[in-house]
């Protein structure tokens, strides 16, 4: 690290209305109301932080003394839901064309090992947009909050370098991504040592990952396109570094209003962006017959098997992840299943009402 890199990215940790000092080979810094003192020297043009008699390179200074990443990891880990029995859905993956031009989509039966790949092999010379899509219920938030739960269990076992930190956007249309963000991190994971400049610093060294979480509520609600033009502000602030990912729903991404693509486009079109796509697919049989062994559920085989005889292989209780938990839910206080697979099929609506239900009180309360 450079030292001018160095001192504009120190001077973004100060507290407000504190004086950061740079005074020959010394830096002294107010950190939420602690002087922070230390030696910094250069070696082959790259800052070193010498400090309480250890001697480290600039940019593991800023992640662990500054930032305090650690305890980030470990906040993530407390207060990141765990998804029950969580199963990594199939999906279809469409890369950045730095890492592939042939704009072809790739299957993959892992979704979450695939984001993981896909993020770690992102290109140093652009800014790597990955979106999430799926329809409502098909495992977006799911996948997100795994994926960040196990970034962060590796990040505090030193077997990576960065941490994905989920912000859910629903209900949150009247405020700006700087201060959900910053809402999120002090009030979802009780850490309130960055301010939103600090946090994009660390997102351009590529550190941290936001997840923007529910961001198809932000444009629906934003009908004239301000979501659209904050994402490309925020895009192009990252200034062709660093990566974000943007969970939506399906119906949402491919935006009809090509003046609203128009604005995304104007804001980062100085700046090198890669996107890419990773889009969910519904269960088949392999993911539900694996969902239900991890739930306990006796002969998971001939469950399927008789469910699909009922209902047709494609229905949506077989095939998206939030009703088959409720079906297992069902099937396990239903005296047997004889009883409960002419229920759905003899009751219609009446029924499956009790599963959209469901759904609506999930969407209105968890997100």
């Amino acid at each position: 690290m450079q030292i001018s890199d160095f001192k504009a990215i120190v001077t973004t940790f100060a507290d407000p209305g504190s004086e950061l000092l740079f005074e020959k080979s010394k830096v002294v810094i107010s950190l939420n109301g602690v002087l922070i003192e230390a030696d910094i020297s250069t070696s082959s043009g790259d800052v070193s932080v010498h400090e309480a008699e250890s001697l480290v390179p600039a940019s593991s200074w800023i992640v662990n003394r500054l930032a305090n990443l650690p305890l980030l990891a470990a906040r993530l880990q407390d207060n990141v839901s765990q998804t029950r029995c969580f199963v990594s859905p199939a999906a279809q993956f469409l890369p950045t064309l730095e890492n592939r031009p042939e704009n072809d989509a790739i299957y993959t039966s892992d979704a979450i090992d695939t984001a993981l790949v896909a993020l770690n092999e992102r290109s140093p010379l652009e800014t790597t947009v990955l979106y999430v899509t799926s329809d409502a219920g098909e495992g977006k938030t799911s996948l997100i909050n795994e994926l960040a739960r196990a970034q962060a269990s590796s990040f505090r076992a030193r077997k990576t370098d960065w941490l994905l930190v989920p912000i859910p956007l629903g209900g949150r249309h009247f405020l700006r991504f700087d201060d959900i963000t910053v809402g999120v991190l002090q009030n979802r994971y009780r850490f309130p040592f960055l301010y939103w400049d600090s946090f994009l610093a660390l997102v351009r060294m590529g550190v941290i990952v936001p997840d923007f979480d529910g961001f198809e509520e932000m444009f629906v609600e934003s009908s004239s396109g301000e979501a659209l033009s904050a994402m490309g502000i925020l895009v192009s602030s990252l200034d062709s570094k660093g990566a974000i990912v943007v969970a939506a729903r399906r119906a949402y991404f491919e935006f009809e209003s090509l003046k609203d693509q128009e604005r995304l486009l104007d804001s980062i079109r100085s700046h090198s962006v890669g996107f890419g796509k990773l889009e969910l697919q519904r269960w088949t049989k392999d993911q539900f017959i694996a969902y239900c062994n991890k739930r306990g559920l006796v002969n998971s085989n001939n469950f399927y098997s008789v469910v699909k005889g009922f209902l047709g292989k494609d229905h949506a209780l077989l095939t998206r992840a939030v009703l088959v938990r409720h079906l297992i839910d069902v099937a396990e206080t239903s005296s047997s299943i004889d009883d409960l697979l002419p229920k759905l099929s003899q009751s219609g609506a009446d029924y499956f009402a009790v599963f959209v239900r469901k759904l609506i009180e999930r969407e209105a309360s968890d997100k």
